[in-house]
């Protein structure tokens, strides 16, 4: 796997972040089902996660499609059902994801299925851990209880787990957490890195190429 390469100068930490006695938890993707920002609402309602999130922001396009307007309105109506205990935000597109990411706790990503996405890997790179199912490539990004948390995002007992784990994180455990995302994104996403490893498959692929040229003489 090659991962993207990222601006990690763009994509930073914020020196002096502190936690929320309450989280404030970040989503990005487009408000479609197959991002699950439904399953997150309903996990979000469970008793175990009561009083432990301030507040949810989901930033990304709509989907304006008869389908997609029905998924927003059954979004918009779970989001209403949590009351004035959790606060949900749509912000719709954006161009300064990296300060939104910072100004929340973490990233929570509980797509239903999923590559490996570049919001988690941004995420990381600003030092912010990661919620996220356990699909796809994410286990390869997204170590449990080091860089965040995984869960399956079909089950809303078990988003809600993985969110309560990430309240009662200590101080100490979150900074940790923090630095350890920060480190993974410095060792793995940094655009130094993927161009070496896209030299390295290059240079295997050459190195192959002259040997069976080498083998048919």
């Amino acid at each position: 796997t090659i991962y993207n390469g990222i601006d990690l100068e763009r994509f930073s930490p914020r020196a002096g972040t502190k936690r929320n006695s309450r989280v404030r938890l970040v989503a990005l993707g487009t408000l479609v089902a197959n991002k699950n920002a439904l399953g997150l609402l309903l996990a979000t309602g469970e008793p175990v996660v009561a009083g432990g999130v301030e507040s949810i922001t989901w930033v990304g396009k709509a989907d304006n499609s008869r389908r997609g307007l029905e998924y927003r309105r059954q979004v918009e109506a779970a989001a209403a059902s949590l009351g004035e205990e959790v606060r949900w935000q749509w912000l719709g597109e954006r161009d300064d994801v990296e300060d939104i990411i910072r100004s929340h706790d973490a990233l929570i990503h509980p797509s239903l299925f999923e590559g490996l996405p570049n919001a988690a890997c941004e995420a990381l790179a600003c030092g912010k851990p990661v919620l996220i199912g356990r699909v796809g490539d994410h286990p390869r990004i997204v170590q449990e209880g080091v860089t965040g948390f995984l869960f399956d995002p079909q089950q809303k007992a078990d988003i809600a787990s993985a969110i309560d784990k990430f309240v009662k994180l200590s101080r100490q455990d979150y900074d940790d957490m923090c630095r350890e995302a920060r480190a993974f994104a410095e060792r793995n996403f940094s655009l130094a890195a993927c161009a070496s490893a896209y030299e390295q498959v290059l240079e295997m692929a050459v190195a192959n190429r002259r040997q069976m040229i080498a083998d048919n003489k």
